[in-house]
């Protein structure tokens, strides 16, 4: 349930080059929220974590955005075939955002943990076509 999605992808190509670049952006998808969790001792002495979940995909995780850019360089090997070499960054400007959300419960009480997805991450990637 991804209830607004905006995607602008733009290209530039020049002679052997190729510049581009990719902006996403997103409202949160829906989660079940816990309303209250406890630890439950069992018979044995062991302690089992219990969470009490809200109502089914009542809240949102916060928007999602990214832009993503890349710059390839298209080689040519002759007859034998062609190729490229490429550099990008996935997620430029380092927006956190929120993959899921994890939860336990202990003797304080509920905590709530953010999982998120990556940051600013480089890429080098080669390619070769054989003919």
């Amino acid at each position: 349930d991804v209830t607004n999605e905006l995607k602008v992808v733009a290209i530039y190509k020049v002679k052997k080059w190729t510049l581009s670049g990719t902006w996403v952006y997103s409202t949160g998808l829906p989660y079940t929220q816990p309303i209250g969790g406890y630890v439950l001792t069992m018979p044995d002495g062991t302690t089992q974590s219990v969470i009490i979940p809200g109502s089914k995909n009542a809240a949102r995780l916060p928007d999602y955005q990214r832009l993503d850019v890349a710059l390839k360089y298209d080689i040519n090997m002759g007859e034998t075939g062609k190729g490229s070499i490429g550099f990008s960054l996935f997620n430029v400007y380092n927006h956190t955002n929120v993959w899921y959300k994890e939860f336990s419960v202990d003797e304080t009480g509920l905590t709530e943990t953010n999982v998120n997805l990556l940051g600013i991450t480089p890429n080098i990637s080669l390619s070769v076509q054989i003919r």
